[in-house]
């Protein structure tokens, strides 16, 4: 019975909690007096990274902020202590800016779009000390650095508490090691879960961090570095799994055109499955406008009101889970089938 409730939320989670806010971020600065010119210009490199995927780098490189008045493009701005002791930067500058223009700006540069709506990332963490590992806890000061550069960066992170699991089989030992079992134990529940297994090792005067993250028909992506402080370390994590996160589907500047498409899905048969897929129009960032043309036994037929053409908007329903594109309609109707 457990096992069948976690499976439920975690399925609730992929189909209906990841969308991110795309339009506000924060940087660390060490006092909260106001905001320089440089500090905006960081706040929006770290916003404009988090709306396109790109790395912060890719965006300073680019140049593309270069004489904009970028503090007038922010509609709210505000700071919050750092509630740990190991930052020397003790505050966030948290900004907020027009959804809007922030995607007219994007489109503007040609720059791509990752959509809001995004996969989560499911966390093993074990730290190690003086050769002992250990699962780490949900208050771990590593746990804070890694949910704020983990929401910076546009990565929906989801901890896997060892100590709410169910019919756990598996060591701290296996997630240091990057082992199959805590991948497994989660594709068991979830087939398509991004599992990253996260080691943070505490030396004398510095850290290091092993990481494998599995994601699905894909190699186990491997990375280890060391570093002096948590903050930086963390950061650098995130960074690497924005970069394998944000490398699916994308839109760009040529993708945007208004369109009127007729759908087709088929296979709908429960009311659970049309309240799913009602559910799924509506949260769709891509559709303006959903009516119901016709209903039939199993079978509804939509005209969909979209923001880009058609093949961006059929590129942007793979992998959902939840319909799947047949190529079997006419021009202009586009026919799915409802995944069981």
């Amino acid at each position: 019975m457990r096992k069948s409730l976690l499976l439920i939320l975690l399925l609730s989670f992929k189909l209906c909690a990841t969308e991110m806010d795309v339009t506000s971020t924060a940087v660390l600065v060490p006092s909260q007096e106001k905001a320089t010119t440089a500090v905006i210009h960081r706040a929006w490199v770290n916003l404009l990274s988090k709306y396109t995927g790109l790395s912060t780098y890719e965006i300073e490189s680019a140049n593309i902020l270069e004489g904009i008045d970028l503090s007038s493009q922010i509609v709210r701005s505000y700071y919050k202590r750092v509630p740990v002791d190991s930052s020397n930067q003790p505050f966030w500058y948290h900004i907020n800016t027009d959804a809007d223009f922030l995607q007219q700006f994007v489109i503007s540069r040609n720059l791509p779009i990752w959509p809001p709506k995004r996969e989560p990332v499911y966390l093993w963490l074990v730290e190690e000390v003086d050769g002992e590992v250990q699962f780490a806890s949900p208050q771990a000061e590593v746990m804070y650095w890694l949910k704020n550069w983990f929401e910076i960066k546009g990565v929906p992170l989801v901890f896997m508490n060892p100590l709410e699991a169910v019919d756990l089989s598996f060591n701290p030992e296996a997630v240091k090691n990057l082992s199959y079992e805590p991948v497994e134990y989660m594709t068991n529940l979830q087939p398509t879960a991004n599992v990253l297994m996260l080691t943070i090792k505490q030396q004398e005067n510095s850290f290091s961090y092993r990481l494998g993250l599995a994601r699905e028909n894909r190699p186990l992506a491997i990375r280890h570095k060391q570093f002096v402080n948590v903050t930086d370390g963390v950061m650098d994590v995130a960074d690497f799994a924005q970069s394998q996160m944000a490398d699916s589907f994308k839109l760009v500047a040529s993708d945007f055109s208004d369109h009127t498409i007729a759908v087709v899905v088929n296979n709908l048969t429960s009311y659970d499955a049309v309240a799913q897929l009602f559910s799924y129009f509506d949260a769709h960032f891509l559709i303006e406008q959903t009516s119901l043309v016709r209903a039939t036994n199993s079978r509804l037929e939509f005209r969909l009101s979209i923001k880009v053409k058609p093949d961006a908007f059929l590129r942007s329903v793979e992998g959902n889970r939840l319909i799947e594109y047949q190529p079997l309609g006419s021009a202009n109707q586009y026919v799915f089938s409802f995944m069981q």
